[in-house]
């Protein structure tokens, strides 16, 4: 099963993983998007920060083993494993904006901070973090981040066949130019997250808002700086 919020390379990495390993079934359904067999699941406690009445849903997991038995009942299978991807934030916020404006989302407030995208970032990443460190998860899951796959695509791809015990489709890794509903990735868009470009998009005081709502522990687990200033 592979998760993330929308705009975190959930796209992206299930081309990465179906164009280079082999031996492996994903079982997301991409169609029912209020039960957890869709990739943008939103299994955190709190129901009301979930944007849109599609992903909506009264399912409370109290730990990872309850979540993980629900999985398996849905998807008839005997065992799962699990792989989370998770974005730079401040990159993460600004490309979920964009599509809020591209798909005219009613709770999107322009030229304001929208705080309740920025508190869904945090609880979606603080449960799956909470699941992967239970004693459980630690044997099923897996967390990969975004930017590992352009900063060392060889070595995040080798953590995750080592992980699920999956093989290799050809001697050397590739990464797919395109994916579904996003844009070519071109030089100039990996300079554009590798220097971080997407800070110039903010003001001073809506870096400082950004950063102010963030939770701390939680990018800190994650990998991620408490400022746009260091990426990975």
């Amino acid at each position: 099963m592979l998760y993330g919020l929308q705009r975190s390379g959930t796209n992206y990495l299930e081309c990465l993983l179906r164009q280079n390993f082999e031996g492996f079934q994903l079982n997301n359904n991409h169609y029912t998007r209020s039960l957890p067999l869709h990739k943008h699941f939103r299994l955190y406690d709190q129901k009301h920060f979930v944007p849109e009445p599609k992903y909506l849903n009264n399912f409370i997991y109290p730990d990872f083993d309850s979540f993980d038995q629900h999985v398996l009942q849905l998807t008839e299978q005997p065992t799962m494993h699990y792989i989370i991807i998770t974005k730079e934030p401040h990159s993460w916020y600004l490309s979920y904006c964009n599509e809020a404006i591209k798909n005219n989302w009613p709770n999107y407030m322009k030229k304001w901070i929208n705080s309740q995208y920025l508190i869904e970032y945090n609880l979606f990443c603080a449960k799956w973090l909470d699941f992967y460190e239970s004693e459980g998860g630690q044997k099923k899951i897996l967390m990969v981040r975004y930017e590992d796959f352009l900063h060392n695509l060889d070595a995040t791809l080798d953590r995750i066949q080592v992980a699920f015990g999956i093989q290799k489709k050809h001697a050397r890794y590739s990464s797919p130019a395109k994916v579904p509903r996003s844009g070519t990735f071109t030089t100039k868009r990996r300079i554009f997250y590798e220097r971080g470009q997407f800070a110039e998009h903010f003001t001073k005081n809506e870096l400082l808002a950004i950063n102010g709502m963030l939770d701390k522990t939680v990018t800190q687990k994650l990998g991620y700086s408490s400022s746009s200033d260091n990426h990975f």
